[in-house]
């Protein structure tokens, strides 16, 4: 039996200390929304990269006389494609809820519909708390954009965003989403957060959180000079400045840095026209266009001594060359991803056609030639059991339930 106890999925934002520098504009529109409004809806509102989740994670707990819940519709380290599910969200918010005090009842049931209900209660109890005590309830629900662009779920999250009616006074609601996504949220939601007092639009970095970044990072000395060029070539956007700090990282010889700095393409409001310089330096290249279309299909981190073992040694070393800024080191030989905006913009950039149409069966044949390779695998490989996942991509569902020559058994749940 499923242990309704425990959560589907964890709900803490991984946030790099060693550079992250809070906006302090944003900060405090974002505590003046909460403290100028009853309750109801606020939702933080940035492009791809722009430190959305970052900014909710470190913020939220420092308002006083307010208990935070958060469910985290996407978090890097434990990505899944069920965050978006409606049951999984309300069994989370539940039992965070549970676990603070507010449990309604004993249940068993993981009913969609019972959920609510004791959803419904919860918020109830949550209002009569806050008119004996006045401490305010954040739920902080982040991610949204992740859940049309990359999850598919069969009942969506979001269809159970309450009614902007249904919500007492005291408790808020707090989203965390891109610009553009704010027409896929239920229309009442999408006409109370079009207040111009519910709505936070993330502020760039100052030339003062620059300055404080490059510190943090221990990089002011060597790049003492190139402050100015450094700051106008990200715009002050986050991602776009890490990925820069990123290539310049352990750069110390000033012809090497200017050159760094006049190969980059300046942000322009749109992470994916700096991903598209990178692009065309790749895709003449079909030998490591290819390789970037199964690196990219990869769920767990990029292994390179697994990679080593059947990758073309020219493509990995190219791939190494123009894209290690673009990834996390998690050891010496794992990669995973520095953002997620990359990871959906190679996807779809691999998956297209010579008509630069999306082809399924592109994608399709990526995960099928992975499978390959992971079947090759011995039992003891965390790789052999990729194998069921990369089939059921590519929609090889006979081949899931075939036992397999290495004993993998039957088909499993594929998430």
């Amino acid at each position: 039996m499923e242990d309704i106890y425990e959560f589907k999925h964890p709900h803490k934002y991984p946030v790099d200390k060693e550079s992250y520098v809070p906006i302090d504009e944003t900060v405090t529109s974002l505590k003046e929304a909460v403290f100028k409004n009853p309750g109801g809806y606020i939702a933080l509102m940035g492009t791809p990269g722009s430190g959305k989740s970052t900014l909710l994670s470190e913020t939220l707990p420092t308002i006083e006389e307010a208990r935070i819940i958060e469910y985290y519709a996407y978090v890097p380290d434990y990505p899944s494609s069920l965050r978006g599910e409606s049951t999984n969200f309300l069994h989370d918010i539940k039992l965070a809820l549970d676990k603070a005090g507010f449990k309604v009842e004993k249940s068993y049931e993981i009913d969609r519909s019972k959920l609510q209900n004791i959803f419904h209660r919860q918020i109830e109890l949550l209002h009569a708390d806050w008119q004996k005590t006045k401490i305010k309830t954040l739920i902080l629900v982040d991610g949204l954009d992740h859940i049309e662009r990359e999850q598919d779920p069969q009942i969506s999250m979001l269809s159970d965003l309450p009614n902007p009616e249904l919500i007492s006074e005291g408790i808020f609601f707090i989203l965390g989403t891109q610009t553009e996504q704010l027409a896929k949220l239920p229309p009442r939601v999408q006409n109370e957060i079009g207040q111009p007092d519910r709505r936070v639009e993330i502020q760039e970095l100052s030339r003062g959180n620059f300055n404080d970044i490059i510190k943090k990072m221990g990089m002011d000395n060597s790049l003492s000079g190139f402050e100015d060029e450094i700051y106008r070539l990200s715009e002050g956007h986050p991602l776009a400045l890490r990925y820069l700090l990123r290539h310049l990282e352990g750069k110390s010889a000033k012809e090497e840095i200017e050159e760094i700095l006049k190969d980059t393409p300046p942000y322009d409001k749109n992470i994916e026209n700096q991903y598209h310089s990178y692009w065309n330096q790749i895709n003449p290249d079909y030998d490591l266009k290819h390789f970037v279309g199964l690196v990219a299909r990869l769920r767990k981190p990029i292994d390179l001594d697994w990679i080593k073992k059947w990758s073309d040694p020219k493509a990995l070393d190219r791939f190494q060359h123009l894209m290690s800024h673009y990834f996390r080191e998690e050891s010496s030989s794992l990669l995973t991803f520095f953002h997620s905006s990359f990871w959906a913009f190679l996807i779809k950039k691999t998956a297209k056609s010579t008509h630069n149409s999306i082809d399924d069966d592109l994608d399709k044949n990526l995960h099928r030639e992975l499978a390959d390779k992971c079947a090759k695998e011995p039992d003891d490989s965390p790789w052999a059991w990729e194998k069921l996942y990369h089939l059921s991509c590519a929609a090889e569902h006979k081949d899931i339930l075939r036992p397999s020559e290495s004993g993998h058994g039957e088909c499993v749940g594929v998430e």
